[in-house]
């Protein structure tokens, strides 16, 4: 209610004039009349008597608009710039119809379909194809995400390096580092050629429980997406065992150990817990206790593997030589074996926290959610205080215990990285 009628019909009349230019050709109220030029350009000159209409003459227009001109416009102006591009939608919602046998937009190719439909018909074929673009947008956009967060995952790699590196001595630099680019290498052909298949293989072929997966071998699988975060995961429970093999492994034994571990052992747990097959998994009807277990993260599928391997590892190779015996194998004092570099091993710790927020917050790209966006946050945002938590409290008890014993208040930087690490791990 402007108080100015002469102002109110001029806004209105250009509102109608422009809206029905926006059809291809000019529609009229009766039965989608052509109208010529002239009659158009009388409709443009606004009479002495309309610039000063009743406000019920004015509602009565716009309401016959809105009833007979705006849902074809709608359709037209909200689909012009949504166009169909090749290919058979094989979405989770495009069985419906087939939009991609010609190029344009989706009212042009709806209009070909149905060029006797009503405003119903044409109106059910644009919303279902614009459904169909917002599932494959929104599939594209997990994958994206996936790649970004596996690539987050695989830098970790670089943190292992970094932080064994700085906890070995200098001699074995070079060693270390080379077996943790063999994690890399070794259970990136693993994890293609076997280690995929018998984790997630044939899972949406087969029903009921199975020790080990089938299918899908020298193959990433229905998605590369996942089959790339789910080998970043390998990887990573691979690397877990490299700090405690340091300076006591041979290289050939490794890359051994490195293949087995990610294209056998590691896949069988990963499809007991996250297939659709496993006694442990949610999706499996005959799961354990008819519930099965849940990791978000891996936690128990990637650490805890990674960290029984490694003690099994440990127990078989022993301690370091010249740590407790001589090499006659006597009893000594125990010898400490101090990393060489302090700035190697919080180089390490940063890049390995970093990485966690691909893990983490990567994972809830997989949960059969709509909100996966505020999982994803929620899991940033716990990872970010679990690692500052556990530092601080490692940091400060160490303090408090070396007080008691030396009477000394000690900062030892090693008790942070290694309590921002377990606890990070933890979560």
């Amino acid at each position: 209610k402007t108080g100015n009628g002469a102002q109110t019909t001029r806004t209105s009349h250009k509102m109608i004039v422009s809206v029905k230019s926006l059809l291809p050709s000019h529609f009229s109220k009766q039965g989608n009349k052509k109208i010529d030029s002239e009659d158009l350009k009388q409709q443009r000159k606004p009479s002495l008597s309309a610039q000063y209409c009743t406000m019920d003459s004015l509602t009565t227009a716009v309401g016959s608009i809105l009833k007979d001109v705006f849902p074809r416009v709608v359709l037209q102006a909200a689909t012009q710039v949504l166009l169909i591009g090749g290919g058979q939608d094989d979405g989770p919602r495009g069985q419906h119809r087939d939009l991609s046998t010609s190029s344009g937009s989706v009212f042009e190719v709806c209009s070909e379909q149905y060029p006797d439909g009503n405003t119903t018909v044409l109106l059910e074929c644009v919303s279902d194809a614009i459904e169909n673009q917002k599932w494959e947008m929104s599939d594209d956009l997990v994958r994206f995400l996936l790649v970004v967060s596996g690539a987050m995952i695989f830098f970790m790699q670089t943190g292992f390096a970094m932080l064994c590196a700085g906890c070995v001595r200098l001699k074995n630099v070079q060693n270390t580092m080379l077996k943790n680019l063999l994690d890399a290498c070794g259970s990136a052909i693993a994890f293609f050629l076997i280690g995929y298949s018998f984790a997630f293989g044939s899972q949406y072929d087969i029903t009921g429980t199975t020790f080990i997966g089938g299918g899908d071998f020298f193959a990433t699988g229905v998605d590369p997406a996942f089959w790339f975060f789910e080998y970043t995961f390998s990887a990573t429970s691979v690397t877990i065992v490299a700090g405690t093999l340091a300076e006591r492994c041979q290289m050939a034994a490794y890359l051994c150990y490195s293949i087995v571990l990610s294209g056998f052992i590691y896949p069988i747990i990963v499809h007991q817990i996250w297939s659709w097959n496993g006694f442990l998994g949610m999706n499996n009807e005959n799961a354990l206790m008819g519930q099965g277990a849940i990791d978000f993260a891996g936690s128990g599928v990637v650490h805890l593997t990674g960290g029984v391997t490694a003690l099994y590892a440990t127990i078989i190779l022993g301690p370091r030589r010249g740590r407790f015996y001589d090499e006659a194998g006597d009893p000594i004092e125990p010898r400490r074996f101090p990393g060489h570099s302090v700035a190697l091993q919080l180089l390490g710790t940063m890049i390995l926290w970093f990485g966690w927020f691909g893990f983490n917050s990567g994972s809830a790209l997989l949960l059969p959610i709509e909100q996966k966006g505020l999982v994803a946050a929620n899991a940033a945002v716990c990872t970010t205080l679990s690692a500052a938590a556990g530092g601080i409290t490692a940091l400060f008890t160490n303090l408090i215990i070396a007080e008691r014993r030396t009477g000394e208040f000690t900062f030892v930087i090693m008790m942070a990285l290694n309590g921002a690490l377990r606890w990070v791990q933890v979560f």
